[in-house]
């Protein structure tokens, strides 16, 4: 009996999952990427306006477009980036609110874990 429930419960957990994909270009011409994940054990969403440069390891994001933007949430982490007026990348990063710097080793770890999904996205969406 204990087998059937936790088979069911695995199965609820499977089909509870929800994943949604889209791409648009604004009235600029500039293309808007979008995706969201949710199931019972997490939560992402990310959106991202133009197509960004990184560097070779895919560590660090080396360029965004004058208009462009990252927003990353993946549970209680939250990533932006913009440029700045200069047109270098600007990161923040968050975690429960609190800010994380991004040169430190959890900043970075979050930042390649959102760099990895920004090029996928990127990928899928030409």
């Amino acid at each position: 009996m204990k087998k059937i429930a936790a088979s069911v419960m695995l199965l609820l957990a499977i089909t509870a999952c929800n994943s949604r994909y889209e791409q648009e270009n604004d009235d600029k011409g500039n293309i808007v990427r979008r995706t969201s994940e949710r199931s019972p054990f997490s939560e992402y969403d990310f959106e991202m306006k133009g197509t960004f440069t990184f560097d070779e390891d895919g560590t660090a994001i080396t360029g965004i477009p004058a208009q462009g933007y990252a927003e990353y949430k993946y549970n209680n982490i939250t990533i932006n980036a913009r440029p700045a007026k200069d047109g270098t990348p600007i990161v923040t990063i968050f975690e429960k609110g609190e800010k994380v710097e991004a040169g430190s080793d959890k900043g970075k770890e979050y930042l390649e874990d959102a760099i990895g999904r920004m090029q996928k996205l990127q990928a899928k969406f030409k």
